[in-house]
């Protein structure tokens, strides 16, 4: 069994669905592992639950949509699953330190997660 090769599935199956619901045990069938088992292996290698690594990319791409596209704050935030402006702007600023208006009109760095990827190194 290739692990890495499973969960690697597993990850871009998650990440092909950030802006939809996607399917646990879907995720977990790619990984060839049960939903609980994939939960806590995954929490275990990332230091983070699922849903916190979710929250965090879905806060990366909407920082890079409000960067460059035009739309308005309200449409991105609803892309992203939030389902008001305030919330989003909260979390936002929580990941990035700054509001979405205030990055848009200012630029700065943002905290960005890219995508996880697991991979075995032996020595």
């Amino acid at each position: 069994m290739n692990m890495p090769k499973h969960l690697n599935a597993a990850i871009a199956y998650i990440e092909s669905n950030l802006c939809a619901e996607f399917d646990l045990e879907e995720a977990a069938r790619l990984a060839c592992v049960t939903s609980d088992s994939f939960l806590r292996f995954f929490s275990y290698m990332t230091g983070m639950s699922l849903n916190e690594y979710i929250r965090r990319r879905r806060l990366t791409l909407a920082g890079a949509d409000i960067r460059k596209t035009s739309d308005r704050i309200l449409d991105i935030a609803v892309k992203y699953g939030y389902d008001s402006a305030d919330a989003f702007t909260r979390a936002f600023v929580k990941q990035h330190g700054m509001t979405p208006t205030a990055y848009r009109k200012n630029g700065g760095s943002l905290k960005v997660y890219p995508p996880a990827s697991f991979h075995i190194i032996i020595k």
